[in-house]
């Protein structure tokens, strides 16, 4: 006989193509209290830029560091490869918005370093509505 097979979560499957190992983080791990030079550069960039670094942190996937942020709304914009914005997905968010009064996806964002901005790849129509109902600043992973 064969070694016995490591025991799944129910409803789950391993995906053909797909080789990717997660960490093992536990959530006691993900935090950073001490970030590396780069980090701590880019916290002072998102400071320098008008934005405040609430958190860094392990994603826990990848264990890759990220930057939890508040961002000036006017800091951001879409990659030039986005799709249009759909009228009626910004109007649903906006309602959505409204009705909650929260702002609960924080977006995407890449520090673009020729301009003092951030580009969102994944985000788009959720900046859209913020910036429609007024709001001045956003919740990013950067």
């Amino acid at each position: 006989m064969g070694k016995p097979k490591a025991e799944k979560a129910k409803g789950t499957r391993k995906r053909r193509g797909v080789k990717l190992t997660p960490t093992e983080l536990v959530p006691s791990e993900i935090a950073i209290d001490t970030p590396s030079p780069e980090l701590a550069e880019l916290g002072a960039q998102v400071e320098k830029d008008g934005g405040t670094v609430l958190a860094f942190y392990r994603e826990p996937l990848g264990g890759n560091a990220l930057c939890f942020v508040a961002l000036p709304v006017d800091k951001i914009e879409p990659t030039p490869y986005q799709r249009e914005v759909s009228d009626a997905h910004v109007r649903r968010l906006t309602v959505a918005m409204d009705k909650t009064k929260r702002f609960l996806d924080p977006l995407i964002v890449v520090r673009d370093e020729e301009k003092p901005r951030y580009l969102t790849p994944n985000g788009n129509h959720r900046l859209t509505a913020l910036k429609e109902l007024g709001a001045k600043t956003a919740i990013a992973l950067l």
